[in-house]
């Protein structure tokens, strides 16, 4: 992130595995998402937590929300 110069607080990760919100947890995402296809039911949680999603149709409203939420920031170049 720091070759880009991304602020991780307004960055989003999306992951299916444990190591992969891990990660996202430790380099600071602001909006940490969770793909898991078996999940019955979608829960919502707050930061730093992760929401599980069951399908990148509802990740995207995930990122909706957390755009909404000022979470997720335009960079500054671009």
């Amino acid at each position: 992130m720091r070759e880009h110069a991304l602020d991780a607080s307004a960055c989003a990760l999306i992951g299916d595995k444990d190591s992969d919100i891990d990660a996202g947890r430790a380099a600071g995402v602001g909006c940490l998402i969770r793909l898991d296809a078996s999940a019955a039911m979608a829960t919502s949680s707050t930061r730093p937590d992760p929401e599980t999603v069951i399908s990148l149709r509802e990740a995207q409203r995930v990122l909706e929300e957390c755009s909404r939420r000022q979470i997720l920031r335009p960079s500054a170049s671009g």
